[in-house]
């Protein structure tokens, strides 16, 4: 009965190409679900799997790994702050061989990846701290002010979201 449920699952797909983009679709849908990423999200990662898969970049790699790059990619292209931790909490890999599949992503795909800012990590290092909400908002200002008037320069982004935390808490 195995066997023949094996060839049953097989036999619904034409190749073995088809059947691993139906399977990183479904596992691309569970990340997304179970991160509360909206269904935009879901469709440029599996337009992004696509991409991979058609210039070869599976090959050795694990499903699960691809699909778990592929949502951070669109997330970090998209603006919305996830991150590896995250991802990989609800992805069946570690986070070592995602951070490692999305560098592989990234350096083949040549993926326009917008650097990050200092505001976009405010919040969660103050909800992280519970933080106050007027703190919060302070600090967001001041990082943002700080970006325009490009402050902070070789300060890695989250790091100087602390500083600006620290400053609108002092006040």
């Amino acid at each position: 009965m195995a066997r023949l449920r094996r060839e049953q699952s097989r036999a619904a797909f034409q190749s073995t190409a088809q059947r691993n983009l139906a399977y990183t679709c479904s596992e691309i849908a569970r990340i997304v679900s179970a991160l509360g990423l909206s269904r935009g999200v879901r469709e440029q990662a599996s337009s992004l799997f696509r991409t991979a898969q058609s210039d070869g970049l599976l090959v050795g790699r694990s499903i699960e790994g691809v699909a778990a790059a592929c949502v951070f990619a669109v997330c970090w292209l998209t603006g919305v702050t996830r991150t590896f931790a995250e991802i990989t909490t609800v992805a069946q890999r570690s986070q070592r061989k995602v951070q490692t599949m999305y560098r592989v992503l990234n350096r083949k795909l040549e993926l326009p990846v917008p650097p990050r800012r200092s505001q976009e990590f405010v919040l969660g290092i103050a909800s992280a701290v519970a933080l106050p909400a007027e703190t919060e908002r302070l600090a967001g200002q001041i990082a943002k002010q700080a970006n325009e008037s490009e402050l902070g320069g070789g300060m890695h982004p989250a790091g100087f979201a602390v500083v600006c935390l620290e400053v609108a808490a002092d006040e």
